[in-house]
C-alpha cells in the first residue's frame, strides 16, 4: 500500500508513534490530510518552539479546527515561553480583512504577543529558495522540498 493511500487513522497513528520516538525516522507525506496531521502533532508536542515558513497559511490546513485547537493549546500551555515565529510569503494574510476571518490568525493574535512573531519574506528573498517547512523545537519537522505541491518529509 502507497503511503498516500493509507487510511487517515492509520496514518496518525503512525505519526504518533514516530512522535513518541523522536529518533529521526523520516516518514513521506503527499495528501493535505497528512500534513494537517503533522501540523496538529507538531504543533502538540513542542515544548518550547514553532517555526513556520510558508505561502499563505494555506485556511484548507491551518484554518482547521484541530490546527487551531493546538496552537491554542501549545501557545497557552506550560511554560509560557513557548514561542511560535511565523514567516509567509503573501503579506495578504496580514491584511485587516484576511486576518479577521483567518482562524489561525486569530488564534496566534489573542495570545501573549511576546509568544509570536510573524513576518513577511521579502520578494527577492522568496526567488532563492523552492521549500517550505514547519519545525518543533530542534529536532522535529515537516520539510516541502518545492512549495509549488504538496509531497513533504517530516
Amino acid at each position: 500500500m502507497l503511503l498516500q493511500d493509507m487510511p487517515v487513522a492509520k496514518y496518525e497513528s503512525k505519526v504518533r508513534h514516530l512522535m513518541e520516538k523522536r529518533d529521526g525516522e523520516p516518514l513521506y507525506n503527499g495528501t493535505l490530510e497528512h500534513a494537517v496531521i503533522l501540523i496538529v502533532h507538531l504543533l502538540k508536542n513542542a515544548k518550547d518552539s514553532v517555526s513556520i515558513l510558508t505561502g499563505k497559511l494555506n485556511r484548507d490546513a491551518y484554518g482547521r479546527e484541530s490546527v487551531v485547537g493546538a496552537v491554542n493549546e501549545f501557545l497557552n500551555g506550560e511554560p509560557r515561553k513557548r514561542k511560535i515565529k511565523v514567516l509567509v510569503e503573501d503579506e495578504s494574510i496580514f491584511s485587516a480583512e484576511e486576518s479577521l476571518k483567518h482562524p489561525f490568525i486569530q488564534a496566534i493574535s489573542s495570545c501573549d504577543l511576546q509568544q509570536v512573531e510573524c513576518r513577511v519574506v521579502p520578494k527577492a528573498m522568496q526567488a532563492a529558495y523552492r521549500f517550505h517547512f514547519i519545525v518543533m523545537d530542534t529536532d522535529s519537522y515537516r520539510f516541502e522540498p518545492d512549495k509549488d505541491r504538496v509531497g513533504a518529509v517530516a
